[in-house]
């Protein structure tokens, strides 16, 4: 996997938009299922959404994260591609057990670029959002890893067999933005620029949000 953070479309609570996404993928296409992702914001692991199919090409530049039992599927993707005559690839891991809390539905948003912010930001708007929480210093990531079987060496166990978890690939994230209808945490990257504090900021105060600057995980409520 490239060091290169793609465009993330992560696909929630509108399953339409898989569509939308897939138009931006021509080629270079791996789909990936039963994954196991694992969220952290901070210290604080998020249970509430959780991605185990993912739509990788980076020759469109594109990273399609389908959640869990969500209302998109990943069968959708296979016969759009299908249809439009693109071959892709696909690597099928082996179901393994995740936890998920089911808990309340806000939407996270994942921002490479400002354009996306303010994309997020107008729709909290228009859903009548006006006020926010932010916190531009928080680390988070999403790692994803695949299930692996291997073998145990100890003598008392030999020949037996266990199930453990072989790194995929990380995205990481500075900053959480926190409106009523969704997060939103922009990407970091060494070999990308990357949104800064000023840029979120001006984008917030030209839409005239009411931003409370908070430090404080614990008053987030994933």
């Amino acid at each position: 996997m490239t060091d290169r953070v793609l465009d993330i479309w992560a696909i929630q609570n509108y399953p339409n938009e898989i569509y939308t996404a897939l138009k931006n993928i021509i080629n270079d296409v791996v789909i990936f299922k039963h994954l196991i992702c694992k969220f952290k914001i901070g210290n604080k692991l998020v249970q509430t959404c959780l991605y185990d199919s993912v739509i990788y090409s980076e020759g469109s530049d594109t990273l399609i994260m389908l959640k869990r039992d969500g209302k998109a599927e990943i069968q959708q993707a296979e016969k759009y591609f299908d249809e439009h005559e693109i071959d892709y690839q696909v690597v099928d891991f082996m179901p393994t057990e995740q936890t998920q809390i089911e808990g309340e539905n806000k939407e996270f948003w994942f921002a490479r670029d400002i354009y996306v912010v303010e994309d997020a930001v107008e729709d909290s708007i228009e859903k009548g959002n006006t006020s926010c929480k932010y916190d531009p210093s928080v680390k988070s990531s999403i790692i994803f890893k695949y299930p692996v079987h291997k073998k145990l060496e100890d003598s008392q166990v030999l020949n037996a067999r266990f199930l453990d978890n072989e790194f995929l690939f990380k995205i990481s994230f500075r900053g959480l933005v926190e409106f009523e209808d969704k997060y939103i945490l922009s990407t970091i990257s060494k070999v990308q620029n990357n949104i800064h504090y000023s840029d979120i900021m001006d984008i917030l105060e030209r839409h005239k949000i009411n931003v409370q600057i908070d430090e404080n995980l614990e008053n987030y409520s994933f």
